[in-house]
Parts: C-alpha cells; structure tokens; sequence
C-alpha cells in the first residue's frame, strides 16, 4: 500500500491540480530555519525559513514544490500556508532574533494575491513587526519594478524589513537594489562558493560589499560551506553569513555559535594587531578608592567637592576591588525625596555595582572587546584597573572607545590595500617596541622566487591572488597571541616571530606555500615545471614553478639600537636565502652591529 500511495504522490505535482490544492489545504508542509550569523560579535542575527514539501515524494524539494505552484497558479496560496506555518513553528520553539521569509516577486501579480495576510499571521503567532525581513528572491524574473517598490513600501510601513535574495542568480539586482534600498543584501552562493580560489568572484563580492555601504544597507554571504570561504568572506569586510558550515536548516535549529566563528579571523585580526602593544597602563586614571564602610552622605560630600570625579572604586583594607558606584547614582539616592534621611547614614558597599576589572598589563583592543561585549553596561561609568588583582585606578569607557577610533583610522591609513595587513610605519614600530622592551624574537623576510616572470605571463590579477595567498599562509601559521605579520609591499613579507617554535612554523609556511604555489599554473605549465620568459638581457628563459624564500635573524638586543639595525640584517638574511634558491629556510649568523657598521 504505501508503495502506490508513494507513486501517485510523485505523480500528483504536474498532473493533478486538486492534488497539489489538497497539499496546501492540508498543510502538508514542513518548515526549517537555518541561522543567519554577525560575525564581528559574534551573535544569531536571526533564521531564514525554508519549506519543505511531503515527505517521500517529488514536492518534497522547495524547487519542485514552487515550480509546480506556478505552473497551477497558486504561488500565493503556497505563500500565505508557508509563512502561517513557518511563523508558527518560530514562535513555538522561541528562535532568537530575526524571521527572514522568503517571498517572490511574482506571487504578486498573481490572482489570489491579498494585502494584509501577513500582518495578520505574525499578529496570531505574537510576532513584533520589527522582527520579520521579507526577503524578495531575484531568481525569478521580474520586470515591473513600479509594482515591486509598492509592495516592499506597503512591507515597510507594516514594519518589516527588507532584503534581496539571491543577488547576482538572475539579472535585474542591481536594478532592484536601487529601486527599493533594501535592509540587507543576500548574495547568490554561486558567488561564495570557491572564492578564496577565484579572484573574479572576490571582486564581485568586494564590488557589492562596497556598493552596499554607499547605500547603507547589510550584506549576507550565503552558502558558507568551508573554513577557507568563511575566512575570505570576512577578510572582504562582509560582517554577515549563513550556510552548511555555521548551520544546516532543521526543524529545531541549534541557537548556539559555531566554533569558527569563536575564532579570531586572521585577516580581520591582523589589519589591527600592532594596536596590541598599547595597553590600559596608559590611560589609568588615580582615583583615590573608598572603603566599604563609608558613608552615602560622605560619597556625595566628595562627589560634590569633585565635579569631574564619575565613578567611586570601593576597594577593601588588602587593595582588592569589591564594586564601584557611579556619580549618578550616589546623586540620585541622596538628593531624591527622603535620601538623606533613608540613606545618608548607610554604607556606600550597600549601593555598589559589580565592576568591570581588568589588568594593567590587558590591550586595549582586548579589553574594548571585553567592554562593548556587554549589553548592560552604563557607558559613563569607569572600569578598575588593576596590577595582579591589587587596584591601580580608574580607566574612562569614553576614552577607551576614542583611543580604538584613533586606532582604527590609523590602521586604515598604514595597512597594506591588498592584504590589509600592517604596513611598514607599524611593522617598524612593533620592532621597535620589542627592543625598547627586551624581548627576544626572531625576524623572517619572506620573498616569492621568479614572481616577476609569473606576475608578466598570467597577468596582475593572477599575481595579486598570489600574494594573498601567501599572507593567508602566513598568517595561519603564527601565534596571534604573540607573533606579528607584516606586508612590507610587493610580495615581500616580514615575520616577527616571538613564539619559540618559530622554525616548526616556518617549516609549515614553505610545504604549503609549495603546495599552494603549483595551483595558479595552468595544466601544460604545470607539466613542464614552470614557464619561459625574457629576462633582463632579453634572453629567453625558463623560470620554475614559484617558491619562497625565508632570511631570518635573531637580533641580540645589546648590539641593535632600533629597526634600522634589524631590516638591515633581514635585508641580507632575505638575499642569502634566495641565492639559495627553491624553498628555502636560511638562519643568518649575523645577529648586530659590526665594528664596521658602528664606524
């Protein structure tokens, strides 16, 4: 029996409009919710819902199931059961944020279209208008663009937000881009998938993700499945995404971050990583603490004597911070109504907040990350600077945030356009700030061998993908927590190795450098081993497949006085490295100054 059952269902779609009304009559319909992510904090934006359709049969794919509603004419019928059922299972099982539902152009103008319907669903499941996107799929083709404003504004003015989905699938986007300024851009997974493998996708991408913030809307990358999409997404600058790798659509969805996204994106991270030698030591503020004992009406005499003093640390007889309690507060409680006779006399510990605390020593990046990743945290107040747990003084959120902005500009300013990694101001800078500090490291050059010959015969395009490459390479292989990368320009690179396994690392960066490498060659050059060129007296000849070369140094800190001395004995480390040839790993003896040099 259920062998036949199953063969008139497969049958029903293209053939049997009663059947396919009896699918929407009775809600023979699944919905899934698959989550869309914020990278940069990171947190569930919210979950696109998707349908399908009966179980066991042909509908059961979204494709077959909506191609056989138009072909009936009842895409809105399909719609409106879709979006009841899909609304209904969100609100049951209580998914965070945002419900993205899918809508397509031509339902429309299509005969049993009505206004109004999905006010009314979200309004029956208790939905808040300001929590739907309706997202207008561009895979379907759709020429009048009058109609389709009119509607996405008859959306906004119900509340919603709007998105295009599937950006780049058909060929109007663009042109519907600007004519309705939607909320949030989905782009086509054609776009993302590969594209830390072609150059053609990424600037498709950078080209949107540019466009985007001229017109101040979001952008979404669909269909993440790898860690290496993921990465050159974020490395593009786009901040939003969905796909198998962060999440598969299920009927109950995970509402936890995937760990990928726990992670620190190397391109992201280190665009502003010289930012890690500036620590909270240089905004500590003396403010004098107060022991818990004391009273609210001494607080508010001192406050009062003070107008610039925010924040009272309340810190106990061992120099431990206990909490802290604003200005505002200690206002408000003694000046209202009955305060001074309900609190003067009370100890200020009874009034204090528990405090953000951080150490002395903690970067600045960190502990902005550490305050702004805190929803509830009043922005006039200070945090505790402390010295292994003992109170050192105040530090001011609003300075805090200010400092980040200067840095920020400043990254922007100094880092390298292709890589955004840091360039040559802030790479001298972090070896300078290694020497004035003692610490030992070891500093690799790192140079691509025949790149010119590459760069003249595939092209720059080709060459730029190169370089990139080897910074992701680069930047895969070193400990962020202490290692520094740099783009010096070109396809030169520099290294500031601080970890002690640096020579393990560079040993993994020349294999996959040498793996990767072969890759941007086509099949007959690959065969051959490499390719034939001019070189500087116009002689043909041929040139291997590219390779790296790595000139490291290890500076003794008594005989460097700054990073002129290092890139000198970098410079010459890189150049012995690459008489060497192939990929090559050379450990320069020279380690400072010369009588010579000093002469």
């Amino acid at each position: 029996m259920s062998r036949v059952i199953k063969k008139e269902v497969i049958g029903m779609p293209f053939g049997n409009v009663r059947a396919f009304e009896n699918i929407i009559t009775t809600r023979n319909l699944y919905p899934v919710f698959q989550p869309v992510f914020d990278f940069s904090k990171p947190e569930i934006i919210g979950f696109e819902a998707l349908i399908r359709g009966p179980a066991d049969s042909e509908l059961h794919s979204p494709i077959a199931l909506f191609e056989a509603a138009k072909k009936f004419n009842l895409l809105s019928a399909l719609e409106y059961v879709c979006r009841d059922i899909s609304c209904e299972q969100f609100s049951r099982i209580k998914l965070a944020g945002k419900l993205f539902l899918n809508i397509s152009p031509m339902s429309f103008v299509d005969n049993n279209h009505e206004n109004g319907v999905t006010s009314q669903i979200i309004q029956k499941h208790g939905i808040s208008p300001d929590r739907i996107v309706i997202e207008l799929s561009e895979q379907y083709p759709m020429d009048d663009y009058k109609l389709i404003k009119l509607a996405t504004n008859h959306y906004r003015k119900m509340g919603f937000e709007i998105a295009i989905d599937d950006l780049g699938a058909g060929y109007a986007g663009l042109r519907i881009w600007s004519e309705i300024r939607p909320d949030y851009v989905k782009i086509d997974h054609h776009f993302i998938e590969n594209i830390n493998d072609n150059s053609i996708k990424r600037e498709f991408v950078r080209s949107i993700h540019d466009i985007s913030r001229g017109l101040g809307c979001k952008v979404i990358a669909e269909g993440i499945e790898t860690l290496a999409e993921l990465e050159t997404v974020r490395s593009i600058g786009i901040l939003s995404g969905q796909g198998y790798l962060l999440g598969r659509p299920n009927n109950i969805p995970a509402q936890t971050i995937p760990t990928c996204l726990l992670e620190k994106s190397p391109s992201l991270t280190y665009s502003n990583q010289f930012f890690r030698s500036e620590t909270v030591e240089t905004m500590i503020e003396l403010t004098a603490p107060m022991t818990p004992e004391i009273s609210l009406e001494n607080a508010a005499e001192l406050i009062r004597k003070n107008p610039d003093l925010m924040s009272l640390p309340i810190v106990n007889d061992e120099g431990i911070p206990m909490g802290i309690v604003t200005r505002n507060k200690v206002l408000e409680l003694f000046m209202g109504r009955y305060g001074r006779e309900l609190y003067a006399k009370k100890p200020i510990s009874a009034f204090m907040d528990k405090p953000i605390i951080v150490e002395s020593r903690s970067s600045i990046q960190d502990v902005s990350r550490l305050i702004t990743g805190d929803t509830n945290l009043d922005i006039g107040m200070d945090f505790i600077v402390v010295q292994n747990g003992s109170y050192l003084g105040t530090g001011k959120v609003r300075t805090l945030l200010q400092r980040i902005t200067e840095m920020q500009i400043r990254s922007a300013r100094y880092a390298n356009p292709l890589t955004l990694l840091p360039g040559n101001v802030p790479i001298y800078e972090w070896i300078d700030g290694l020497i004035k500090k003692g610490t030992e490291f070891y500093l690799a050059y790192c140079d691509i061998n025949h790149f010119k010959p590459f760069n003249d015969k595939y092209g720059y395009s080709c060459g730029d993908e190169v370089i990139v490459k080897l910074s992701e390479i680069l930047q895969m292989n070193v400990d962020s927590k202490v290692d520094f990368v740099g783009h010096i320009g070109g396809d030169d690179f520099v290294v500031a190795f601080c970890s002690q396994d640096w020579k393990e690392r560079c040993d993994r960066i020349l294999e996959e450098y040498q793996k990767a490498a072969i890759r941007f060659y086509s099949a007959e050059d690959q065969a051959v081993g490499g390719i034939y060129d001019l070189d500087r007296r116009g002689d043909r000849q041929f040139y291997p497949i590219l390779s790296l070369s790595i000139g490291v140094v290890n500076p003794d800190l008594e005989r460097i006085y700054s990073h002129h001395d290092v890139a000198t004995l970098a410079a010459d480390a890189k150049h012995s490295a690459k008489l060497v040839g192939g990929n090559n790993l050379f450990l320069s003896r020279r380690r400072g100054r010369t009588v010579t040099d000093e002469s």
